[in-house]
């Protein structure tokens, strides 16, 4: 037979739901109803909205003084006094030899001599003469490891540390 389900099965979900609701009343209680014949009042910070006004225009002004400042100091805008501002090249006539400037030498002219490059054949002819280092054989008797038995850490430290036997007679 089945059991029907019971009342307090449903009770806790409706006094939740009741809770809800009845929490809800002094909220709606508190709101404000506005008269239509109040006028409203101006409510715009006072001095605090006057003074940030005026912090943006001291910090525009700021501002136009840097870059100001800048473009009358940087090394990259400045001027040589009594140099003319442009320079102009003279006009190229027809039929006339184009104009030459005179050019003002101070010295003698400094010569580097280039780098000493080996020529490209050379250097391949040395690279296929080059004697091949002998290919690494391992022995059986010579493993990673030579033997399984324990060794103390200094002799295993020696051990990997020596020169491979290929590389002695690369040296030579």
């Amino acid at each position: 037979m089945r059991r029907r389900p019971s009342l307090r099965r449903f009770a806790a979900p409706v006094a939740a739901a009741l809770v809800g609701l009845l929490a809800g009343v002094p909220v709606a209680a508190a709101q404000v109803i506005v008269s239509p014949n109040a006028e409203p009042t101006r409510n715009d910070g006072g001095w605090v909205y006057w003074i940030a006004i005026a912090l943006a225009v001291v910090g525009v002004l700021a501002l136009l003084a840097i870059a100001t400042a800048y473009l009358r100091y940087a090394p990259r805008f400045q001027r040589e006094e009594g140099v003319p501002r442009t320079v102009r090249a003279p006009r190229i006539q027809p039929g006339k030899e184009a104009p030459r400037r005179p050019v003002v030498v101070t010295g003698a002219p400094v010569v580097v001599p280039p780098p000493a490059v080996p020529a490209p054949a050379a250097v391949a002819a040395a690279f296929l003469t080059m004697p091949r280092p002998p290919r690494p054989t391992l022995s059986p008797s010579r493993t990673r490891f030579p033997s399984t038995r324990r060794r103390s850490a200094s002799a295993r430290a020696r051990w990997l540390l020596a020169a491979p036997t290929w590389a002695s007679a690369d040296a030579t």
